[in-house]
Parts: structure tokens; C-alpha cells; sequence
């Protein structure tokens, strides 16, 4: 599984980064703070991702606009949205505009790595 993070706060792409080192198959291929350049890589690399973990807001944009992006995306390909926002109408516009599925941002790793796996569609 190739793995694009766009997370703005550090301790949280830090723990995305440790609980991949659990899954055999994953690799972290790109990650960043800044919607634009996940966009950008996202563009440049249309292939070049399993799973596009996502944060709802980042420190230049929001998750929206990447999941926009991601719109257009192989069937193998994933978009996880993830937040602290955990309202059922963030959810719904979420999943409405494409997520495959809406993680809270917990330190419980292994609601993570099971969302990672595809076997949680959502929170």
C-alpha cells in the first residue's frame, strides 16, 4: 500500500508514520502539511497511490479540495478522511464528496491501521 499523508499537525504525522511500520506492504510515498502541494504531487503522480490519507483542515486549504482532486482515482484507490470534527453532518459531506471512509483522529493505532487495511469503511 503506497500511503499520501497530508496532515498539518506533526505529532499526528508521526504517529500515521509509526503505525505504517505495522502494516508489511505500506509506504509512505509522500507527505505533506499544505493542500497544494498534496494536489500538485496527486497531479504529477496520478498512479502513484493506494490510499490519500487526508486531514479536513490543513495549514494552506482543507481536505474538500483534495478529495476534489481525488474524485477521478482508480478503483483500487482510496481517499480517508480523517478529523476531530466527529458531527454526523461533517461525516455525511464527507462520504458525499467521495471519501471512501471518515476516521476520527484517535491515538488508538489500531482503529487506524484497520481503516488503512480497508476493513473499516468508516467511523
Amino acid at each position: 500500500m503506497r500511503l499520501l499523508l497530508a496532515e498539518d499537525n506533526l505529532p499526528m504525522r508521526e504517529f500515521v508514520k509509526e503505525a505504517l511500520t505495522q502494516i508489511p506492504d505500506a509506504a509512505l510515498v509522500f507527505e505533506t502539511a499544505s493542500h497544494l502541494e498534496a494536489r500538485q504531487w496527486l497531479a504529477d503522480h496520478p498512479d502513484g497511490w493506494d490510499v490519500a490519507l487526508v486531514d479536513m483542515f490543513l495549514t494552506e486549504g482543507n481536505g474538500f479540495r483534495i478529495l476534489k482532486d481525488c474524485a477521478v482515482r482508480q478503483p483500487h484507490q482510496r481517499v480517508i478522511v480523517m478529523s476531530n470534527y466527529l458531527n454526523d453532518s461533517v461525516k455525511a459531506r464527507v462520504m458525499a464528496e467521495g471519501a471512501d471512509a471518515f476516521l476520527a483522529k484517535s491515538p488508538d493505532p489500531h482503529a487506524l491501521i484497520t481503516c488503512l487495511r480497508g476493513e473499516g469503511r468508516s467511523a
